[in-house]
């Protein structure tokens, strides 16, 4: 099945490293928009939320000594979300080349191409 067969619209992500992705959600999490956070998680969103509260994690790798962890999250139920959070994160800093927060972000006009 094509995503762009069932009327879904996507565009290939301009970077799938896990640095970039986890940069742009830390972008909007450090950055104020008229008084305002620059990103809210709604209430009802519990995945993304519990995510945040430690659920998505890093593992520990099992080294004497001081403790380390891998470079990467683990996968987990939680992962998934903030994967896509991160790709969406993305693709909105990547739509909105300015650095006006205030002004709404730039997206394409859709063209039905995936």
């Amino acid at each position: 099945m094509d995503l762009a067969e069932e009327g879904i619209p996507c565009v290939p992500a301009i970077s799938n490293t896990f640095s970039a992705r986890r940069e742009a959600v830390a972008k909007y999490l450090t950055k104020m928009v008229d008084g305002l956070p620059g990103l809210i998680v709604n209430r009802t969103c519990d995945m993304t939320r519990r995510g945040f509260n430690g659920r998505y994690q890093y593992r520990r790798i099992q080294i004497a000594g001081a403790e380390r962890y891998k470079d990467i999250p683990d996968k987990n139920d939680y992962s998934h979300i903030h994967d896509a959070l991160q790709y969406a994160a993305l693709y909105s800093l990547t739509m909105n080349n300015n650095e006006e927060w205030s002004k709404p972000i730039k997206y394409p006009k859709r063209t039905g191409i995936v």
